[in-house]
C-alpha cells in the first residue's frame, strides 16, 4: 500500500494492476481494467503532490461489454526504446474467440493515437482469459515507432510475428514452431526468455541455455554451434540497427570471492 511517509515516489496499491511509465518527467499508469476500473481502460497521471492517481477512460480503446464484438484479450504496453511515448497492444474478438484481431494504441504523454487494428488473424483462445493467446511488443531498432508484435499461442509452441508500420499492422510470420531442442521449463509447453529483432533476424534465447536461436523459414534453429567453454551462459540479446548484442557470462572461482565476467559480442546483420 501506498505510504507518503516510506514511499514519496509513484507508487500505487493497483500498480500490479496496470503498467508504469515516464515520459517528459511524469509519471502515467495504464491498466486495461479486466476486474478494476468498472472494466474500462484506464489512464492514470501521477499527481505528487499529494501521493494520488488521477484516472481516465481511454475512449478509443473502451469496449462495451455485450455488444458482440471488440470483446478484450491479453494485453501488453511498452516503450520499446522510445523515450517520448508507450505503444499498447491488446488482442481482441467479436462474438468468440475464432474471430480475433490484433490492436494497437500510442500515447505520447499528452495524446492518445487512433487505434490501428488488423482483424481476421484467425483463433486467439478459447474461452476463459487463461485459456487466451498472450500478445508482447518488441522493440524495432530500425525503426522505433514500428515495433514488432509478438502472438504466443497458449495451446501449442507456436508464435506469431507482426509488425506496425505506422500506419497498419503487417503480418511477418505466422505459425512459427518452437523447436523441440528448446526446454519444457513448467507445464507442457516450451518457454524462451528473450525474443529480438534486428535487420531481417530474429533471435532467441531461453532461460538456462548455451544456445542462440535464429529464425530460418518457419522455426527457430541453433545459430552456430552452443557455447563450449564448461560454466558459460548467455546472459542476455539485445537488439540494435547493426546486429545482435549478446552476452557471456562465466563464474571464476577466484579468491577470496568469485567473480562472474562477461564478454559481449556483436552478431552483425
Amino acid at each position: 500500500m501506498h505510504n507518503p511517509v516510506y514511499f514519496s515516489g509513484a507508487v500505487s496499491a493497483s500498480s500490479n494492476q496496470g503498467y508504469m511509465f515516464t515520459i517528459n518527467d511524469r509519471n502515467f499508469m495504464l491498466s486495461m481494467g479486466y476486474n478494476s476500473n468498472y472494466g474500462h481502460p484506464m489512464l492514470y497521471n501521477y499527481i505528487p503532490s499529494n501521493y494520488s492517481w488521477a484516472g481516465d477512460v481511454v475512449a478509443a480503446m473502451d469496449y462495451v461489454q455485450g455488444s458482440g464484438k471488440n470483446y478484450p484479450g491479453t494485453n501488453d504496453a511498452s516503450k520499446v526504446g522510445n523515450q517520448d511515448k508507450v505503444f499498447w497492444a491488446w488482442l481482441s474478438y467479436d462474438t468468440n474467440q475464432d474471430n480475433g484481431k490484433v490492436n494497437i494504441i500510442s500515447y505520447n504523454g499528452t495524446n492518445f493515437s487512433n487505434v490501428t487494428t488488423l482483424g481476421n488473424i484467425g483463433r486467439i483462445g478459447q474461452g476463459l482469459s487463461m485459456y487466451s493467446h498472450s500478445i508482447t511488443l518488441h522493440k524495432n531498432p530500425d525503426n522505433l515507432d514500428n515495433p514488432y508484435i509478438v502472438v504466443r499461442h497458449y495451446d501449442a509452441d507456436i508464435l506469431d510475428i507482426y509488425k506496425f508500420t505506422g500506419s497498419a499492422i503487417a503480418v511477418v510470420k505466422t505459425g512459427i514452431t518452437l523447436p523441440t531442442s528448446i526446454p519444457i521449463i513448467s507445464g507442457s509447453l516450451r518457454t524462451f526468455r528473450e525474443i529480438k529483432f534486428t535487420g531481417n533476424n530474429v533471435y532467441l534465447i531461453t532461460g538456462n541455455d548455451k544456445n542462440l536461436y535464429k529464425l530460418s523459414g518457419s522455426t527457430f534453429v541453433i545459430d552456430k554451434p552452443g557455447l563450449t567453454v564448461e560454466g558459460e551462459k548467455i546472459s542476455a540479446i539485445e537488439s540494435t540497427s547493426n546486429g545482435l548484442l549478446m552476452s557471456v557470462i562465466k563464474t571464476l572461482l577466484t579468491k577470496p570471492q568469485p567473480k562472474t565476467v562477461s564478454d559481449v559480442i556483436l552478431i552483425s546483420n
